[in-house]
């Protein structure tokens, strides 16, 4: 009987200071227990309005970043920050739902409660709609792991969830025409035929010798070049990185001026391209009429286009005298009609997908070698006058270097606005000197060939001819570094 009164007696205590034990001060009421966190911010012993802060402000700074990235292998997406809506109310009330103390706990409150930020996207946001509108791609689900990262304030990427992966539409980014009637290895032919879906994968790298397989061929680098030149436009007109290039000294039946690759399957001499894109591209290859192959590059998704623009300039043949004893003074014989080089500097332009211009990359400056004019002249004076006059050219230029290494120093040192656009200029003065280095040393050649030819030759001849090839080696050596020291400036 005792016990069950002073049962009934605790009973009626605990009924009555139950509702006192959650009485508090409105500051006590909303501390927040031992290792809470929302979204990866601690909150631990704030207040509701402190918790609302820490929110608001880690909401805003997550909101500040650059796009969310949602992406595949093949195409990528950018969903601005803002079309995330957040509850910050919802996430309160959840939290202290959570933190209640329960008859389990009464004495007890949880600790080390940990949730998420209430979130949900915007459906008015125009790449909302604009992936909605996709059918291959499963959005429900690709947006539910968007929400989730949002929902933790993360950084990561999203990956699409595709319902079917076969119905993507890629798209032509760039396409060049191969001409069958330039190849006689119909081995070589399939094996192009093979590059069709190949895949350039996401920041990897093609190479045409590992990828076409040869066999042990080594007779066929003038076809192979024929092909490396027309994938080396493919290549430039997308933002593919050029690894390894090789240009012809002379340039090939159909080759293209600045657009042609030299193919050395001894000397292992390889067109390497490298893909910087976060994305793959494919390969596709069409037969027409059985004259043609059309290569072309795709992907689902790409940013920007590109075109590629070439100056090309002229370079007049010199004229070589060579000296025949036997001729009669002032008698002289053409032996070689003169063929003009060419010089081209290859860039490449950036657009929008809007079509506006963003910028201009070089590529390269390929100086094809001309044909000198040779001509059989009496032995005269004149061998002297062309000794000298080819001693000042050398002379001239290795001034123009000079001067061009000072000007140099000078920019490097010079720290105002106009850099840039003296950097421009000194690029074209580089240019320019490394066109008359070109000229000259096909000059050099000739005079060569003129020593071995002319047994009148002299030796002050010979020895001039080694002394200004010791020369322009040394302008060659100094023109590596500036160009190294130009790189620097950009």
């Amino acid at each position: 009987m005792i016990h069950k009164k002073i049962l009934s007696y605790i009973v009626i205590c605990v009924a009555v200071l139950a509702p006192l034990l959650f009485i508090a001060t409105p500051e006590a009421s909303a501390n927040y227990p031992k290792g809470s966190q929302i979204a990866g911010e601690y909150i631990e012993g704030k207040t509701d309005q402190e918790v609302r802060d820490v929110l608001e402000d880690a909401i805003e700074a997550w909101q500040a970043e650059d796009d969310l990235v949602i992406k595949s292998e093949y195409e990528v997406f950018e969903l601005p920050r803002e079309a995330f809506v957040f509850d910050i109310d919802a996430t309160i009330q959840e939290f202290t739902e959570k933190t209640k103390r329960k008859l389990t706990s009464f004495f007890i409150k949880p600790k080390n409660v940990k949730i998420s930020l209430h979130v949900k996207l915007d459906p008015s946001n125009d790449t909302v709609q604009q992936m909605k509108n996709i059918d291959y791609m499963n959005t429900d689900e690709t947006f539910t792991s968007a929400t989730r990262i949002a929902s933790e304030l993360e950084k990561s990427d999203i990956s699409i969830v595709y319902t079917d992966e076969d119905a993507i539409p890629f798209k032509t980014i760039s396409e060049v025409t191969i001409d069958l009637d330039e190849l006689t290895d119909t081995t070589f032919i399939e094996s192009l035929k093979a590059l069709d879906k190949h895949k350039i994968q996401a920041n990897d790298s093609f190479s045409l010798i590992q990828q076409i397989d040869f066999d042990g061929r080594k007779s066929m680098n003038k076809e192979v070049s024929y092909v490396a030149g027309e994938m080396y436009h493919l290549f430039l007109q997308t933002n593919f990185q050029i690894a390894e290039r090789h240009m012809n000294d002379r340039l090939p039946n159909k080759a293209k001026p600045g657009l042609d690759a030299m193919i050395d399957l001894e000397e292992n001499k390889d067109l390497v391209v490298v893909n910087p894109n976060d994305i793959s591209f494919i390969f596709n290859v069409e037969e027409t009429n059985d004259e043609e192959l059309t290569i072309s590059l795709k992907t689902a998704y790409h940013k920007y286009s590109y075109d590629v623009e070439l100056e090309e300039k002229e370079i007049e043949p010199r004229t070589v005298y060579r000296y025949d004893e036997n001729l009669e003074y002032g008698e002289e014989k053409l032996i070689q009609q003169g063929v003009p080089g060419t010089s081209v500097i290859v860039e490449r332009s950036m657009y929008n997908k809007n079509d506006d211009f963003r910028h201009t990359e070089f590529m390269s400056h390929d100086i094809y070698t001309l044909i000198p004019t040779i001509v059989v002249v009496s032995t005269t004076d004149e061998e002297t006058d062309q000794e000298e006059t080819i001693e000042e050219q050398v002379d001239e230029l290795e001034d123009t270097v000079s001067a061009f290494e000072e000007e140099l120093a000078e920019v490097r040192e010079d720290a105002d606005a106009e850099a840039s656009e003296t950097i421009v200029s000194l690029t074209e003065q580089l240019e320019d000197i490394q066109q008359q280095q070109a000229e000259f040393m096909q000059l050099i050649i000739a005079l060569q060939e003129q020593i071995d030819d002319n047994t009148h030759a002299s030796d002050d001849f010979d020895d001039l001819y080694e002394n200004l090839e010791e020369r322009l080696t040394t302008i060659d050596e100094q023109l590596d570094a500036l160009e190294e020291k130009m790189s620097g400036l950009e």
